[in-house]
């Protein structure tokens, strides 16, 4: 019997060894793979993290009190970036610098800065038309205020090859976003007001996330080109619709205060033509105040602007020096050609008033 058994292990012994060899090299190889996996958990890890949420670092930068500080924040971030992240992400961060050097209203860093952005990417570069769109919307602002227009209507035209090729209701309204910055910056306000009027009302924009996103800005720039061709009323209708749509809308601090700042200092500019220059002063007076805590040179020059006219059409011909010169010599500083105009003919209309014409 014993013999019999005996034999009978070894009969089976090969397939036994066989189940044994497969069972240790099902177990080696998990274990391997989980080696492995531990090991690369961290590389994988920081790998997938190198996708920047350009919002969620807004929400920790919301503490931020101007804008200079933000910029600073944004290069400390720029240069921190490893080779890992990925080429949109790079781009996220640089139109986000770009878009902050507009709002400090330098306009020759702004135009550097779109430049190295235009040279620095491809077109396949970019995640998406949105993204791709929105920076060259934001090249074409930055190149119209240095009267680099040849750039900017170049842009303008690859984006309508671009159409072109393949209708895209979203780069169709960059378009016209883009045609409309140009016609501000040279002064052609009433194709300016017809572009953005006709944006307003294209029912193919309409569902479109950056269009409802912009609204509350577009009714604030209908806003201030009816206030550029004389027509205060319809100037604070515009304004009243901003601030509703302002109101529902959850903005960062920042975007929030210069949101703000934007409707009251048109609707400053409204009450100036209006004759109600008490309106205008206060309104003045809350721009410059907005400016100064966010450094932003525009709104400062602009803020002197209101309070300085106002005080000229009251009769206050030294508040009035006082503010139109420290606008001056603000835009001048910053080349901000919007505010100049205005500010130099109020100027000479202040001494005008004193009799005083050399």
């Amino acid at each position: 019997m014993g013999s019999g058994m005996t034999n009978n292990w070894f009969s089976r012994a090969p397939r036994r060894l066989l189940q044994m060899f497969k069972m240790i090299g099902l177990q080696f190889i998990a274990a391997l793979i989980l080696t492995l996996a531990i090991l690369t958990a961290p590389a994988n890890a920081q790998s997938a993290n190198q996708t920047l949420n350009i919002e969620a670092l807004k929400r920790d930068l919301s503490g931020l009190k101007n804008t200079p500080e933000l910029i600073r924040e944004i290069d400390k971030i720029i240069s921190n970036q490893g080779k890992e992240v990925p080429t949109a992400s790079r781009i996220d961060l640089d139109v986000w610098k770009l878009r902050s050097l507009n709002d400090v209203s330098d306009t020759r860093s702004t135009s550097d800065f779109a430049l190295h952005i235009y040279r620095n990417y491809d077109r396949e570069d970019y995640a998406s038309y949105e993204q791709y769109g929105d920076t060259m919307q934001q090249i074409v602002q930055a190149f119209s205020k240095t009267d680099e227009f040849d750039l900017a209507l170049g842009i303008i035209q690859s984006l309508r090859e671009t159409v072109y090729k393949k209708p895209n209701p979203y780069l169709s309204y960059i378009i016209d976003k883009s045609r409309m910055e140009i016609y501000i910056e040279t002064f052609d306000y009433e194709r300016a007001l017809e572009t953005e009027l006709s944006i307003l009302n294209n029912p193919d924009y309409q569902s479109l996330d950056a269009f409802k996103a912009w609204r509350p800005t577009l009714y604030i720039e209908i806003a201030f080109l009816y206030n550029r061709l004389g027509d205060g009323d319809k100037a604070l209708q515009y304004l009243e619709n901003a601030t509703l749509d302002f109101e529902k809308t959850d903005l960062h601090p920042l975007d929030a205060l210069k949101t703000t700042m934007l409707i009251n200092g048109n609707r400053g500019r409204a009450h100036l033509l209006m004759g109600e220059f008490k309106k205008t002063e206060l309104m003045g007076q809350k721009v410059l105040k907005a400016g100064r805590e966010l450094q932003q040179n525009y709104a400062m020059a602009l803020g002197y602007r209101l309070i300085g006219s106002a005080a000229v059409n009251m009769g206050e011909y030294e508040k009035a020096i006082e503010n139109l010169k420290a606008g001056i010599d603000l835009s001048d500083r910053h080349n901000i050609a919007t505010m100049q105009k205005f500010l130099y003919l109020d100027y000479a209309l202040t001494f005008e008033k004193l009799g005083q014409y050399d």
